[in-house]
């Protein structure tokens, strides 16, 4: 059995891929089934298995990306904002193409969405405090905007540079606040 998961993994990792590859020669729209089928090395039977449509593709490999974003940024003792958002900085800067594959198809904001769902599972307080929930959001939305402008303007800031920008506009109250909250999350 554990085979056949493993068989299935790599089916999927090679029609993703083949999808992002194809995706750099030529619109999201005018990418067919065929053509991934047939850069992935794979039968059309095998796709169906996995996907129903390329939007279906990409949802799921964006839900794995935010896994593996999600898993690069466990919580340890050494953790703080700065650390993760130069981190996911990082993650923008090495896998640039792939971001911007992604940007074409409209969809990027599925990405920016996980991301701000993967931060609020570090906050429960944000369910049952309405002011920690809306100053949460402001703040997610000017980081999510900077890093989005960041990108369209061809990342010619370091992951440094973006980290401390974000870091000065959010203010030494509110990172101490995230801070000591990423503490408690430490030593629970």
């Amino acid at each position: 059995m554990e085979g056949f998961k493993e068989s299935g993994r790599i089916t999927r990792e090679s029609i993703a891929t083949a999808l992002l590859l194809l995706m750099e020669e030529k619109d999201y729209e005018k990418i067919t089934i065929s053509e991934i089928t047939e850069k992935a090395g794979v039968s059309r039977m095998a796709y169906y298995r996995n996907y129903k449509d390329k939007d279906d593709i990409l949802v799921n490999f964006l839900r794995e990306l935010s896994l593996s974003v999600s898993d690069a940024f466990a919580i340890n003792e050494d953790t703080d904002l700065y650390s993760i958002i130069k981190g996911i900085s990082e993650f923008f800067k090495a896998n640039v193409n792939l971001i911007f594959a992604i940007s074409k198809t409209g969809r990027i904001t599925s990405l920016f969405n996980d991301a701000r769902k993967w931060l609020t599972s570090y906050f429960p307080e944000l369910a049952s405090d309405e002011e920690a929930r809306n100053l949460y959001i402001y703040h997610s939305g000017g980081v999510i905007s900077v890093f989005e402008n960041w990108f369209r303007d061809g990342m010619d800031k370091s992951p440094e540079e973006i980290a401390d920008m974000i870091c000065e506009f959010m203010g030494k109250d509110l990172i101490q606040r995230f801070n000591r909250r990423l503490s408690g999350i430490k030593k629970s």
